[in-house]
């Protein structure tokens, strides 16, 4: 029974005992699993069979000419050719495939080459002669177009030029420069590295949140912009240390329960990075489990926090929020905190409240059995 692209034969190959490729027992069995599957060998890169070799095999059917590991046909798993249903993109017929596709969309094939994320097609728009750079996958559900007939990608010169402009009309600034090349199959995934005119502070953003408005930092969360502001007070202190804040701050190795990073409100980082202290400001769902009608792991998440602050030798500085907007003298609080960290004077976890939030509820329970 012949091999589909990308899944396992209805029936294994041709049941043999196990022996190494590189002998004539494991040769000669490698050739009758190609048989079984309707193909032959044509070439062994190296001149010896191996585990990890991948020889170059030709359909019996349609004579396509392909290559794969050979522990993956073994196992069942064939590349795909024309007669399978399969064109590849790298072959005269897969070419004239995609080729067809752009021209009934009005465009015309430059070339495909590989780029990150896979291979992509340059095409021509025939209307206003635009050049764009699209992923292979996306041209062949004709999912691409141009400045003429749509808004243009980010990869495209019209379409750096829109985001430069929306960065210009935004309260940030940026501070890398674009890369040469940004594809627009993973917009979401691409971000910018922003800081708030405003309130000063540093924060990454996808291109989606930024043209959408939805980029966040301290100006949206009143609480979070009085202490920043607080500490960057703090911070002139130490002109020698060259400090820096950092919002959002979040290290890939510490992960939530979802598997999501976890990220702290406000760090402040020396000069490599490396964050001194961490400022968490609080709000009621970090005492009230479902406060906002889900129930979430904040409570879970904040131990996690604390953990990896002490572990790490980390100052970690938890202030209610409800403190700050209050009439305590939260500031002498936090520059003495501060203060003492960064003198590095011992780290520790400290906590303020207007009431007894860290001391009983939920969150108390939690971090007394921890």
């Amino acid at each position: 029974m012949q091999a589909q692209s990308g899944t396992v034969t209805g029936t294994k190959a041709r049941k043999s005992p196990s022996v190494r490729w590189t002998t004539k027992e494991g040769h000669a069995q490698f050739l009758n699993i190609l048989e079984d599957n309707g193909f032959c060998l044509v070439s062994i890169p190296g001149e010896k069979l191996t585990a990890k070799s991948k020889p170059i095999i030709e359909c019996q059917s349609c004579g396509d000419q392909l290559s794969s590991f050979v522990d993956n046909m073994k196992r069942g798993y064939f590349p795909g050719c024309s007669c399978r249903g399969n064109l590849r993109s790298t072959s005269q017929a897969g070419e004239d495939n995609i080729r067809s596709i752009v021209e009934d969309h009005g465009f015309r094939l430059v070339k495909t080459c590989r780029k990150p994320g896979g291979r992509h097609a340059v095409v021509e728009c025939l209307h206003c002669s635009e050049r764009n750079c699209f992923w292979l996958q996306r041209v062949k559900r004709g999912k691409f177009a141009c400045a003429c007939n749509k808004v243009p990608t980010w990869d495209s010169a019209q379409g750096r030029e829109r985001l430069i402009e929306a960065i210009e009309k935004s309260r940030f600034d940026l501070l890398e420069p674009l890369p040469p090349f940004i594809n627009s199959s993973f917009k979401l995934r691409f971000q910018l590295k922003l800081k708030c005119t405003d309130c000063k502070q540093t924060v990454t953003s996808s291109i989606q949140d930024l043209i959408r408005d939805h980029t966040g930092c301290s100006c949206s969360r009143t609480s979070e912009m009085k202490a920043c502001w607080e500490l960057a007070s703090i911070l002139k202190m130490f002109p020698e240390k060259e400090l820096d804040l950092v919002t959002e701050f979040k290290d890939p190795l510490l992960k939530g329960i979802g598997g999501n990073p976890l990220r702290f409100d406000i760090a402040i980082v020396d000069k490599v990075g490396h964050p001194m202290v961490f400022v968490e400001i609080d709000g009621p769902h970090h005492f009230i489990r479902g406060f906002w009608g889900t129930d979430s792991h904040t409570i879970e998440h904040d131990l996690k926090k604390e953990k990896y602050a002490a572990d790490h030798f980390i100052t970690m500085l938890r202030i209610e929020a409800s403190v700050i907007r209050s009439a305590i003298p939260w500031e002498e609080w936090l520059k003495d905190k501060v203060t003492v960290a960064i003198d590095r004077r011992g780290a520790a976890i400290h906590r303020l409240s207007k009431g007894s939030h860290y001391t009983s509820g939920e969150y108390a329970s939690l971090r007394a059995g921890s």
